[in-house]
């Protein structure tokens, strides 16, 4: 590790998450010293519609960038700031660098036509080799495609396209930058030459300039600008580095830099994340939904799978169950409810498709489905099995995974809120009959982003030197005796095949209503 400036400086990282706005200051060693978090609010404007408001965006950064900056001041100097962000959800900004257009939620359903439109007219291996990813109405040239049908007077004053951690950047210091990590998730970056492609953007009618150009994570942007830091009060000069998808953030904050490394990120929704050397393009895995990309850690790659409904689902049951309960309690409640079942859940099981079918499947229609119910079926038995359908639903993932990508996992490693699920963590140990931890870090993106920082600024000079430097703590997980058998036997005989059985059904249903 470099020396620093002076002994106390620190790192800024930032996460804008779905639901909340985090920041944090920590030393160059990993360590937090100060989390402050602001509450996110999605508008939903129209059903299937989700969108933010770009001042809330920079409004709740501000907000916990100055909560940050006050506890420590005086006491350490923060020498760097780099911004971890959601992907797939951007903001538009004219000539004059002001918002054209909310900010369209990455979960936000409305552009399934224009997914539709690319899978009839290229097709899913064209854009898989090209883009590495699959073809799915969440992706941002859906969006951007949709305005320019639907808001053609607005699409016509969007000089820019701005993923949320790059527009935090730009109001941080006036920089408009495309990074790469968050630019992977656009549907029209070409994996291999890391520049926009001009195939896709061609058909599109999409001018590549209104896309930014693209640069790698861990690159200094600009010093915060005079005015960011009166309102930030963050100090004058520190850099403005940037930061990246907050998935790979996580992944590098939770010591996930190497191919065997599988990070699980549980939030909302939750991503199994795979270090790659290269990226795999072949067709076979085109169909299957895993999306690839670039890591935040430059010549590496990523591939993701796992649940489009993670913590939405338990969030989605919780309510259910204990609706008028407060928050926090009806979590434990709910836990409680289904530890009392046996493993198995009297044989129900729960497929947790609630917004789309997740990898190995491809699918946005398919919607969520209890099976397996009786007279004798237990409210219990309902609750675990919401959680044993997580788990079977990610131990889905990760086999295909493995077979198709041809990675040889060793270790798993969980971040994120719903980590702190015993329950399901015991459950994913269970299926995985992997070593298994949870990751024993404070808010693993922001940690994330601040490593980002510090190699920005050449406090690290390499990966190596951070596995030297920043410590990674990780609390093993055992499953219970016997957890193990009834879970394969359970996925072997059943869980593996509801999709295939319900999947046409599903669909008449989602073009019926």
């Amino acid at each position: 590790m470099r020396e620093i400036m002076s002994k106390n400086a620190c790192l800024i990282g930032v996460d804008v998450g779905t639901t909340n706005v985090k920041a944090g200051a920590f030393t160059p060693q990993g360590s937090a010293l100060f989390i402050a978090s602001a509450e996110l609010k999605a508008d939903r404007p129209k059903p299937g519609w989700a969108t933010y408001n770009p001042a809330d965006l920079w409004g709740q950064t501000v907000r916990v960038l100055v909560e940050v900056s006050r506890a420590i001041s005086g006491r350490f100097e923060p020498v760097a700031i780099a911004v971890s962000s959601m992907a797939e959800t951007a903001i538009p900004i004219d000539a004059g660098g002001n918002p054209v257009y909310q900010a369209i939620a990455w979960f936000d359903s409305r552009t399934t036509e224009q997914a539709e439109w690319w899978a009839n007219t290229f097709g899913s291996e064209f854009i898989f080799a090209r883009t590495g990813l699959p073809i799915l109405p969440i992706f941002g040239i859906n969006k951007l495609c949709w305005i320019k049908q639907h808001e053609a007077e607005i699409f016509s004053r969007i000089v820019r396209w701005l993923s949320v951690s790059d527009y935090i950047n730009y109001c941080l210091c006036g920089v408009e930058a495309a990074e790469l990590s968050l630019a992977s998730r656009v549907m029209a970056l070409d994996l291999r030459s890391k520049r926009w492609s001009e195939e896709i953007l061609g058909a599109a009618g999409i001018s590549p300039s209104i896309l930014g150009e693209p640069v790698p994570s861990g690159q200094i942007l600009s010093p915060i600008s005079a005015g960011a830091a009166r309102m930030t009060e963050l100090p004058p000069g520190i850099s403005v580095v940037a930061g990246g998808h907050d998935h790979p953030c996580a992944a590098l904050g939770s010591g996930v830099s190497d191919t065997g490394l599988v990070l699980d990120s549980l939030g909302t929704s939750e991503s199994l994340l795979v270090v790659l050397d290269s990226p795999m393009l072949e067709p076979k895995a085109a169909h299957l939904g895993f999306a690839q990309g670039c890591h935040v850690l430059r010549d590496r790659y990523l591939c993701i799978g796992g649940l489009v409904t993670a913590g939405a689902a338990i969030d989605w049951a919780r309510n259910i169950f204990f609706h008028d309960i407060a928050r926090d309690d009806a979590y434990r409640r709910f836990e409680e409810l289904a530890a009392q079942a046996e493993p198995g859940s009297g044989g129900v099981y729960f497929m947790p498709s609630l917004r789309a079918a997740s990898p190995p499947h491809n699918d946005p229609y398919s919607r969520g489905v209890f099976i397996g119910l009786s007279s004798d079926t237990s409210l219990a038995e309902l609750a675990r099995s919401v959680f044993e359908g997580l788990a079977y639903a990610a131990y889905d993932s990760l086999r295909a995974l493995r077979s198709v990508f041809g990675v040889d996992i060793k270790q798993i490693r969980a971040v994120g809120g719903p980590a702190r699920n015993q329950l399901l963590m015991k459950m994913k140990a269970a299926l995985a009959n992997l070593p298994f931890s949870v990751v024993e870090i404070e808010e693993a993106a922001c940690r994330g982003a601040a490593i980002l920082a510090g190699l920005g600024v050449g406090i690290y000079g390499s990966i190596e030197e951070i596995h030297r430097n920043v410590e990674f703590r990780g609390a093993a997980v055992d499953a219970p005796d016997g957890w193990a058998q009834i879970y394969r036997e359970g996925y072997e005989t059943v869980y593996r095949h509801i999709y295939s059985s319900v999947r046409d059904v599903h669909q008449r249903i989602a073009k019926s209503s």
